[in-house]
């Protein structure tokens, strides 16, 4: 999203503050809002349900985003030329531009349908989800060997990472069970009588540390061994 928003936002003359936040912002959106490989890579390391977390990501992502719009609207009103107001748009353009992205809302809609209803699997909508995007790219002769290949590369690029992440959690595991940490930091923070909710915004602040540098798949898989039977205990 950065490489289409950036350009646009410079585009239009926002103040280099405004657009560079919006991205850094609204990438925390990508965790949530459907399909999301962090909500995959979740799902395998807890065994959970990948089609219930995708469900449960949608309202805490559709929130987030007001949010961000609200907050974008206020910072805009007070310094106008954070983000300069573009061109207006006569209602029938509008439309057009709404028309012309109907096909792809339109895969979204059948993807998320799909597993709401359980009519598919997560796996099976990912099929569900690129044959029609592949066939609508070719209607709109988007297809050729130059761009294939950069999507055939990039979606190896995504298994391999996705593969060898939970590669390093099947050695990473047994460690931790030899160590005990888990157990051992579980009763040393339920020993201090805590609430939970004091123990959360512990864990809480630890994440915002492990974000400052580390990479933001590498954080689930070192604390979630640790933090899931935690959280689980404390019900």
């Amino acid at each position: 999203m950065g490489r289409v928003a950036l350009p646009e936002m410079k585009r239009y003359n926002y103040h280099p503050r405004l657009a560079t936040g919006c991205i850094a912002a609204g990438g925390t959106l990508g965790i949530l809002i459907p399909p999301s490989t962090g909500s995959v890579i979740y799902a395998i390391l807890t065994e959970e349900s990948i089609g219930r977390l995708f469900l449960a990501g949608v309202l805490p992502g559709l929130l987030l985003t007001f949010l961000f719009m609200v907050s974008i609207g206020i910072q805009t009103r007070i310094k106008p030329e954070l983000g300069p107001p573009g061109p207006k748009m006569p209602m029938p353009q509008r439309l057009h531009a709404t028309g012309q992205a109907g096909a792809m809302t339109g895969i979204i809609v059948i993807t998320i349908g799909g597993i709401y209803t359980g009519f598919v699997t997560a796996g099976e909508a990912a099929g569900v989800s690129a044959f029609p995007a592949f066939c609508l790219a070719i209607a709109q002769r988007l297809v050729n060997w130059s761009s294939m290949s950069d999507t055939l590369l990039q979606t190896v690029r995504t298994s391999a990472f996705a593969f060898l992440i939970l590669i390093g959690t099947q050695v990473f595991n047994p460690f931790l069970a030899l160590t005990q940490i888990p157990t051992t930091l579980s009763e040393t923070l339920i020993g201090t009588n805590f609430a939970p909710l004091g123990i959360l915004l512990i864990l809480l602040v630890a994440f915002i540390v492990l974000g400052m540098f580390l990479e933001r798949f590498a954080i689930p898989v070192m604390s979630l061994p640790i933090v899931h039977p935690l959280i689980i205990q404390l019900g």
